[in-house]
Formats: structure tokens, C-alpha cells, sequence
């Protein structure tokens, strides 16, 4: 397994996650490799041509603008914070517990059930409530879903049954 951070993903996300895993040098940085200028679809063929096998951002807008090339785990940035709130309503100790949280569950998915087939992932932090456009993705609502223009129209087709009663 070999991973990649995200140019958003911080360096304290990263070491726990490479803990985490089991491996310290399982996990790279985009900015490392010397990615940092790259656009997420490029860096995601980038990534995949050098072997990476998983993408890890925080970017969770990709998932609409993007084909994926590899498997790419989203996740909410612990900076940000829940829902709701704004950079700076946690303290340094809950952003220190959430990016923890948030390492720890990314790692418990890549060692226990890792995604294989290119597409976007979401990865809920436990106890935290996910932020709108990741819940997007975790329920498959995103525009790269493959079901996304089913989904969509059944909907939609809902909803106008809900207006007509």
C-alpha cells in the first residue's frame, strides 16, 4: 500500500495515519513528490502512474469535478470542524482529537477493507458529524457517483410526486 496525501493534508494527519497503517513510509505528500501545483485530476494520474495506490484529501469538491483515476478517500478537515461551525470554534485539543480520530479511521479502512476500483470514498470521523459534502459523498450524491444521474432523476421524480400530493 502506498499513499498520498493531498497538498491540504497536514503533516500531523499524515504521521498518524502512517502509524496507523503500520508503515512509516506507506504515506507521501503531493508537495514531496513535487505535485504541489497540480490539478486533482492530474495529480490523480500522476499518483496512479507512480504506483500510489490511494489518494487521501481533504478536497471533498473533487468528487463533483473529477473522473477518478484511483481510489480517493475524503475526508473533513479537522481544522474546520464539524458542521456548522468555523476554522477556529474548536481548540487546539479538539483539533488535535479530531485529526487523531480522523487518522484512525482512515487507517482502519485502508488496512481492513480497502477500496480497490477507482472512485471518491468517503471516511466518517467517529464522533464527529460529517460536513455537508462529505455526507454527499458517503450516501453517494456526488456528480462522479456511477448511479449519479439515476439517483438524480429518481429524486427528482420524488420530489414531484411529493408537490402534486
Amino acid at each position: 500500500m502506498k499513499v498520498l496525501a493531498d497538498v491540504n493534508v497536514g503533516g500531523e494527519f499524515r504521521e498518524r495515519l502512517a502509524n496507523a497503517i503500520g508503515s512509516p513510509n506507506a504515506v507521501s505528500h503531493a508537495v514531496t513528490e513535487g505535485w504541489g501545483d497540480l490539478e486533482n485530476g492530474d495529480l490523480q494520474k500522476e499518483a496512479k502512474a507512480a504506483g500510489f495506490t490511494h489518494l487521501v484529501t481533504y478536497d471533498k469538491s473533487m468528487a463533483d469535478k473529477h473522473v477518478p483515476h484511483m481510489p480517493v478517500l475524503a475526508i473533513d478537515n479537522p481544522s474546520h470542524g464539524e458542521e456548522g461551525r468555523t476554522p477556529g470554534d474548536m481548540s487546539d485539543d479538539e483539533v488535535m482529537r479530531m485529526t487523531v480520530a480522523a487518522a484512525e479511521a482512515v487507517g482502519d479502512r485502508l488496512t481492513r477493507d480497502p477500496p480497490m476500483r477507482p472512485g471518491y470514498y468517503g471516511v466518517a470521523i467517529p464522533g464527529y458529524k460529517p460536513r455537508t459534502q462529505l455526507q454527499r459523498i458517503l450516501d453517494g450524491e456526488h456528480k462522479q457517483h456511477p448511479d449519479y444521474e439515476a439517483n438524480r432523476e429518481r429524486w427528482i421524480r420524488e420530489q414531484r410526486a411529493k408537490s402534486k400530493t
